[in-house]
């Protein structure tokens, strides 16, 4: 539970995460997660804790059943919380200018498509009215053999119909 100061008003905590122990071994994994927000939220006195993917891969790296016992984290606080991350991985996180940005450009994106898919269906030629009767004309079916040469010849072609029916089983 060791506190040091870094730049930008991150800070640096080893997590103890043996209370994660104590439970059932198949929810230890999910305990440590819960107990990392738990002690956050607890010194940063900020609710909103989000868990950087390092970490959460970390925490899971040997499965549910064997966290690590304790994890030494770096805490940046942000816009929209606080971030948690192992410590010496840089976090790249974006301010709500830049996500407005992103989400302006990827709008103009999809109007571009629309409109290249307008110009497109005006170019294409209609068809014509005879071919598309046709399209939508159902198709006839075979006719049914009428007499008993014919049906004799379709079951020779289909031996499942020969098959003798199942004995009862009791």
């Amino acid at each position: 539970m060791a506190e040091k100061k870094d730049k930008d008003n991150e800070k640096v905590y080893t997590i103890p995460l043996r209370d994660a122990w104590k439970g059932p071994c198949k929810k230890r994994a999910k305990k440590c997660m819960y107990v990392i927000r738990e002690f956050v939220k607890r010194h940063t006195k900020i609710e909103t804790v989000k868990i950087g993917p390092e970490l959460n891969h970390e925490i899971w790296n040997k499965g549910i059943k064997n966290p690590p016992r304790k994890v030494k984290v770096q805490v940046v606080p942000h816009e929209d919380g606080v971030w948690v991350e192992l410590q010496g991985v840089k976090l790249e996180l974006e301010t709500k200018e830049e996500k407005e940005k992103k989400k302006e450009a990827t709008e103009e994106k999809k109007e571009e498509a629309k409109e290249t898919e307008k110009e497109e269906k005006e170019t294409k030629k209609p068809e014509p009215a005879a071919e598309k009767k046709k399209e939508t004309e159902p198709k006839k079916k075979a006719k049914a053999p009428s007499s008993k040469k014919e049906k004799e010849t379709d079951e020779k072609q289909d031996p499942s119909k020969k098959l003798p029916p199942k004995a009862k089983l009791r």
